[in-house]
């Protein structure tokens, strides 16, 4: 499926600062078998975007919440949330 441009210009900013993650399934907690790379921009846009679009016709919300300092450069870490 094409993007179009709009939408095809966020996605690309996207991928610009968001990374591939490894997704682990809980029953395999500790194994390499079985875990799959994904991209997390493209998650959001294609699984997680249309379900919320649904959810609400006003538009979404963000929590982010503090989760401390990365060890190493001290970095701030959050964790965002979709309400």
């Amino acid at each position: 499926k094409k993007d179009q441009p709009s939408r095809l210009h966020a996605r690309r900013q996207m991928q610009k600062t968001l990374y591939r993650v490894t997704e682990v399934p809980t029953e395999i907690k500790g194994r390499k078998k079985g875990t799959k790379t994904v991209d997390v921009a493209s998650k959001v846009l294609d699984e997680l975007g249309p379900k919320y679009a649904e959810r609400n016709g006003n538009g979404g919300y963000t929590r982010i919440v503090k989760i401390g300092q990365r060890k190493g450069d001290a970095a701030m870490q959050v964790l965002i949330e979709l309400v």
